[in-house]
């Protein structure tokens, strides 16, 4: 069975790099080929770990690679929103559960997104307001669900997905 997976990518299209430094972008660009790969394997460990989750140490010494390729690749997967940062701290370390673990823990053992993650957050909030701009100009069937259309389908899983946040006490708007 293959680890490798779409590449989460949320740094300008690479795993990240320094700014200003010529070396460090080259680098990124270069970890492009492998990044589906390497990450699809950390994201493995950590969702094999279940609601215990693991820490960039943990799965460093599962694989032996080097710090530099996983941190990077939990920091990009956590920015894709398939990776969650926990309360949980060992060896100075926070752990990480994938989306479907998440979901099993309270909402007070979950981070909110530090600031670097607000980018994710902007951009899933404008999706949100996207939506909500084309169900307000599509009026609901009053039909029973047979003759729901497509819009009615979206209107559906958008409260949901709603339902969801506000069960955890977090705001999606």
């Amino acid at each position: 069975m293959s680890n490798e997976v779409r590449p989460s990518l949320t740094y300008e299209g690479t795993t990240g790099f320094v700014k200003g430094s010529d070396t460090s972008q080259a680098r990124a660009h270069k970890e492009v080929k492998r990044a589906g790969k390497v990450q699809g394997t950390v994201l493995r460990h950590i969702h094999e770990a279940e609601v215990r989750g693991a820490t960039s140490p943990e799965v460093e010494d599962l694989t032996g690679w080097k710090h530099q390729s996983v941190s990077a690749s939990i920091r990009n997967l956590e920015r894709d929103g398939r990776l969650v940062k926990t309360v949980f701290i060992r060896a100075g370390c926070h752990a990480y559960v994938t989306k479907r673990w998440s979901y099993e823990l309270r909402a007070d053992q979950l981070l909110e997104p530090n600031p670097t993650r607000i980018s994710w957050k902007r951009e899933y909030d404008a999706l949100l307001e996207g939506l909500r701009l084309v169900l307000a100009s599509h009026e609901p069937h009053r039909e029973p669900d047979l003759f729901a259309g497509p819009y009615d389908h979206l209107r559906s899983d958008m409260a949901l997905l709603e339902s969801r946040f506000s069960d955890r006490g977090v705001n999606p708007a």
